[in-house]
């Protein structure tokens, strides 16, 4: 009898320490299930708040600033549901609101300027473009914006990456100029002359955009030739010949 108790007392404590084993693991399944989320939501937060600090740099208009400001919100709502007790997740929450507020009424802290300082910029403005074209075209293929929206949405987004390489380019060139780097003052505006010609886009100040840079840059060539010409040189002066010496 005591046989049977002792082992059935063993097979209550095996299914007890398998039941608390299963019940760990779970929790810690759950614990990394909810790091691996939150980890998630904030890469997209950083990844939208980047997009949206890009276009408030360079967008003059706020439309597109505003939708992605309510992407940031939507996920901020998220990051709060799945941990309501981190006080940190509330507060950086109530502050997105209150920008998009300020958004809503126009506010920004600096007017939006097409004309980046390097080429760096330039290239890390037109990731951001292109990863903010994706999300609407994501959007559109879903049903969230028509056909109209989008297709002024990513008109607009295609004229804003062309205005942002002429400008920046044109900008970069005469500063080069005004430090007397006549090379890279050229080079940087025929970049800007050759974004204008190779976009399909058209505008009304296509053409005289093209004809200001081309004028321009003949400036700049000229100026480069008469640098590296060397200086005329004076005709040699007629040697007299001497006195004969009468006898």
């Amino acid at each position: 009898m005591m046989y049977w108790i002792f082992f059935g007392g063993l097979g209550i404590i095996f299914a007890a320490s398998i039941f608390i084993s299963t019940i760990a693991y779970k929790r810690q399944q759950a614990i990394r299930r909810l790091k691996s989320q939150t980890r998630q939501l904030k890469r997209k937060i950083e990844e939208f708040s980047e997009i949206r600090n890009a276009l408030l740099k360079t967008d003059p208009s706020l439309e597109l600033t505003l939708i992605i400001q309510q992407q940031i919100i939507k996920l901020c709502d998220k990051l709060s549901a799945l941990e309501p007790s981190n006080e940190q997740h509330q507060k950086y929450c109530d502050e997105e609101r209150l920008r998009q507020t300020k958004l809503a009424n126009e506010e920004r802290d600096e007017p939006a300027s097409q004309a980046l300082t390097s080429d760096t910029e330039i290239e890390s403005t037109n990731i951001h473009i292109n990863t903010l074209t994706k999300f609407l075209n994501s959007a559109y293929k879903k049903g969230r914006i028509g056909q109209s929206k989008y297709t002024e949405l990513i008109h607009h987004l295609q004229k804003l990456k062309l205005d942002i390489e002429v400008a920046s380019h044109t900008a970069q060139g005469n500063k080069y100029l005004t430090n007397g780097d006549r090379v890279l003052a050229q080079s940087h505006l025929k970049q800007a002359k050759e974004a204008l010609r190779s976009s399909p886009i058209e505008f009304p100040e296509k053409t005289q955009q093209i004809r200001d840079l081309t004028e321009q840059i003949k400036q700049v060539m000229r100026s480069v030739i008469d640098h590296d010409s060397p200086p005329p040189t004076a005709p040699p002066k007629p040697t007299e010949e001497p006195l004969k010496k009468k006898f």
